[in-house]
């Protein structure tokens, strides 16, 4: 398998994994708080039916609780009394047998939400893997492409080594024809020839141990 395409499954499995995370940690963090709204309702309707009026419910931050009987005699969770902005909660009414009963309860809110997360970080361990998978194709991308980007280059080096092999094995071989027509020449001066045939042969040296000329 190349590595374009191992990167190109590792980050869809990762976006996958990133986003089925992120909705499943959005859906504890619903169901646990309408557990605690739920928990705080059975909570306030034992407490009415024992005669308290102002009940000190669990879920103080989200779930605000108001029952008026028919008598007019009301019941209320204690967090009445704290100041609360009625555009943040949704409110549910319900009047049975001239029983009025009042619920709010606390929107969404991604604030919450993220500070739901930061204080159990396991719910977002599936997103956490999901996001390391992208990572990794994205470094396995980079990394193809880099090799990619490499073969030219050692190939151009091969080439270039096997060409300037070529054009050494070619000089060696008309300095070695020059210096046998030299050694047969009987036109050119005795000293001349000498010195000719000296520095062929010196050329030829350097070549062979891979030196320069």
């Amino acid at each position: 398998m190349s590595k374009g395409l191992l990167s190109t499954i590792l980050i869809i499995l990762g976006v996958f994994l990133a986003i089925f995370g992120f909705y499943t940690s959005f859906e504890i963090y619903v169901k646990d708080k309408l557990r605690k709204s739920s928990e705080s309702i059975g909570y306030f309707l034992v407490k009415a039916m024992e005669g308290e009026t102002l009940i000190n419910t669990p879920d103080k931050l989200n779930t605000i609780l108001i029952l008026k009987t028919p008598e007019g005699k009301v019941y209320a969770s204690q967090n009445i009394n704290f100041p609360f902005d009625k555009e943040k909660y949704y409110h549910f009414q319900k009047i049975v047998d001239n029983y009025n009963f009042n619920l709010y309860l606390k929107s969404i809110s991604i604030s919450e939400y993220i500070e739901y997360i930061v204080n159990n970080p396991m719910t977002i361990g599936i997103s956490l893997s999901g996001i390391l998978l992208i990572l990794t194709g994205i470094y396995t991308s980079l990394s193809s492409q880099t090799d990619e980007n490499r073969i030219p280059q050692e190939r151009e080096t091969i080439n270039t080594v096997e060409k300037t092999q070529s054009y050494e094995d070619e000089l060696i071989k008309r300095l070695k024809a020059l210096r046998i027509t030299l050694a047969t020449s009987k036109i050119i001066p005795k000293d001349s020839l000498e010195e000719a045939k000296s520095i062929i042969d010196s050329v030829l040296h350097k070549i062979s141990k891979g030196g320069k000329v």
